[in-house]
This record gives structure tokens, sequence and C-alpha cells, in this order.
């Protein structure tokens, strides 16, 4: 269960706040989520944003390699790592350029984090390049060295299809690695008022980053220095009211699967209602293989179904 409050506060002058906050009911109790709690003040040149705040570097795709913090927003849905206690200043230089820094706390360290974040679009490609510099965390006494990470992202039309790519670069102890993402997007018409959406794409990324930019900490990744993973997702508007959608990513290491289908439907009132599930194919021993889901005595699955119900008020 997740009660979502958001007020919106007036703003003043070029001032403006927002608060927002979700309620989550879990084993453990009621939790508390403070998405956003924070004060912008728009000047002639910048705009300064203060406190709990969404940021994250997204372009479209399914996966985002070179995010601020990774694994922000993972196959269209957002991740509690998308809301930073942080100072951003963005500096626009016309209706497609500008100019990102951002610097935020982190609870497992003393240091600040910070990225900076430039965006030119170029021959009507949407062009970014950013950098990220990470402080050295000690998370429940592990030690994780500091990293630097730089990423390059395009998005465009390449006649009716779009594409897109992102590439980037981590260095962590001395040690580098490259991560590659190429993708497609395409729509098929059906009939004159409704239409299917397409998306494809490829990642190839080093075993130890995969965990961050998936958001999942705990996953049976292959012992190989690389991983590649193909990612789709498809849906189509039954009506105005009901959608339905799948998403597929399948490991080319170990041929293991997880399809995610999707149906959701607004009923009366503004309430929607969303079912989604989890298929779970390939063995034990493969990345998306058969695992465990809920307390440890459960025995393995190969897929689960939630359901859930939301109302904006």
């Amino acid at each position: 269960l997740k009660l979502n409050l958001e007020l919106f506060m007036p703003a003043r002058g070029n001032t403006e706040g927002k608060f927002e906050v979700d309620f989550l009911n879990s084993e453990n109790g009621l939790n508390l989520l403070v998405k956003k709690i924070y004060l912008r003040q728009r000047f002639e040149s910048f705009d300064i944003t203060v406190g709990r705040q969404p940021v994250s570097w997204s372009f479209g795709s399914l996966l985002n390699p070179v995010d601020y913090n990774l694994g922000s927003e993972v196959m269209n849905e957002e991740q509690a790592g998308k809301y930073q206690d942080a100072v951003e200043f963005f500096v626009p230089f016309s209706w497609n350029s500008n100019l990102s820094l951002v610097a935020s706390d982190s609870r497992y360290s003393d240091e600040i984090k910070w990225g900076l974040r430039g965006r030119k679009v170029y021959r009507g490609f949407d062009l970014t390049l950013n950098y990220v510099q990470e402080p050295e965390l000690d998370i429940s006494g592990q030690l994780i060295d500091a990293s630097n990470r730089l990423g390059f992202t395009f998005k465009g039309d390449a006649g009716k299809a779009g594409i897109y790519g992102a590439l980037g670069h981590y260095l962590k102890d001395n040690e580098s690695s490259i991560s590659y993402l190429a993708g497609v997007d395409y729509s098929i018409n059906v009939g004159y008022d409704k239409k299917i959406n397409l998306q494809i794409e490829y990642l190839n990324i080093a075993t130890a980053n995969a965990s961050s930019v998936m958001g999942l900490s705990q996953i049976s990744w292959s012992d190989k220095e690389r991983i590649q993973l193909l990612l789709g997702n498809t849906g189509y508007d039954i009506d105005e009211f009901s959608r339905v959608g799948l998403m597929l990513v399948s490991s080319l290491d170990d041929n293991s699967i997880l399809l995610i289908p999707t149906y959701q439907n607004q009923l009366a009132n503004n309430l929607e209602f969303t079912l989604r599930g989890s298929i779970f194919i390939g063995s034990d021993d493969t990345i998306f293989g058969p695992r465990i889901i809920g307390p440890d005595d459960i025995e393995k699955t190969t897929g689960s179904i939630e359901a859930s119900l939301s109302y904006p008020f």
C-alpha cells in the first residue's frame, strides 16, 4: 500500500517550493519517503534549487549507465536514489542548450558528491556530456573507493525511427572500464487513432557496475568481467482508459530472460488499477533464472504478480 501526498505551494515572484512524500506500508510497518522538499529561486541568467529534489539525467533509455545516481530510473520506474539532498545550479543558454551543476550530500560519507552536465541540440540530435565525482563511501562497514564517471549521450531521429545511445567511462581505484548502450524506438500506426510503441536497446557493461545501473543489490551476476543485456519494451493503448505493455530483459551471456507484462485501467473517479507480473526464464545458475521472493524460507519461484490501486486527490 502506498499513499502519495504532494503539496503545491504558490509561487511568490521568482521563488517556488514543492513538497512530496510517499507513505509506504510494508512488513516492517509504515515507512516514510520524502521525495521533494525544496525551494527554487529563478534569477535572470540562472536558477538555483536547494533541498531534497529529483536528480536524474535520463534521455529516454530503459537503463542509463551514465546517470548522476546510477539506477535512478530503471525500465521506466523511478527509484528512491533519484531523490537527493542537493543544490543545483541551472544555466540556460538558449532553448536547446544549458549547463547544470549538482552537489549532493551522502549519508555514508562526510564528503560531497558532485556532477556537471552540459546539453546541446545539434542538427536535430540532443547531445549531453556529463562528469560525476563520487566520494569514498562506508556502507555498513564496507569501504567503497571514490570513483569518477564521464558520460556522453545522444538522441535523435533517423528516418521514421528514433535512435539513441550512451558511452560511459568509469575510473575507480586506478581501474577503468567502459559501458556502451545503443537503442531504437519506433511507432506502428494501428487504424487511424491507435499505435504500438516499440523500443529495443543493447547494453554492454562491466559486471561490477551492472547492479547499480539496474538498481539491484542482490542478483547472481555472471563470473565474467562484462555482461551483455538486450532490453525491449512495447505498449498498446486499448482505448483512452486502458493500456497493455510487455517489457523484456535478456542476458545474452546465459540466455536467461525476465518478462514483465503490465495492464493498466483507469477506473471510475480517477481510480487507476495496475496489474504487473514478473516471469523468470532460465536455469538456477543464470542471471534471470528462478529466485527467492519474500522471506528466505520460501522456495525459488519462476514468477510473481502484483496488483495495485492508486487515486490522486
